[in-house]
């Protein structure tokens, strides 16, 4: 019995050996995972500051966009007020040059009424 004892103390002896192999394995590999899960850690870390500069550069962006569009309004909006005294002012330049057509006209008439008056002013002074 002796010898059982002696045998079974081995294989105890044994085991314990190689469970203490594999706790010690385990723990190795343990502290490797917690060295990964770091690493993923930072890199996430870093990735969301980068999402926050992007979405800051997306805002940013988007009220410059807007800030242009309000401009090409105001633009617009000046250009077809200057389209409209354009033709306001065309409408009343050709008012302008009818009326003066149209007053030369009267005073070639009444050029033509003076010189025929004077001519026949000039009938009765003679006779």
């Amino acid at each position: 019995m002796a010898n059982e004892v002696k045998e079974l103390a081995k294989q105890t002896n044994l085991a314990t050996g190689e469970i203490r192999l594999k706790i010690e394995t385990m723990q190795n590999a343990t502290s490797s995972v917690v060295g990964e899960i770091k690493t993923i850690s930072g890199i996430v870390k870093q990735v969301n500051e980068m999402v926050v500069a992007i979405a800051a550069a997306v805002e940013e962006q988007t009220a410059t966009t807007q800030d242009i569009a309000s401009n090409v309004n105001q633009a617009a909006d000046t250009s077809r007020m200057i389209a409209k005294d354009v033709i306001e002012n065309s409408t009343a330049s050709t008012n302008v040059y009818r009326r003066s057509k149209e007053l030369n006209e009267y005073a070639l008439e009444l050029g033509k009424a003076g010189t025929a008056l004077s001519q026949i002013v000039k009938q009765y002074r003679y006779k």
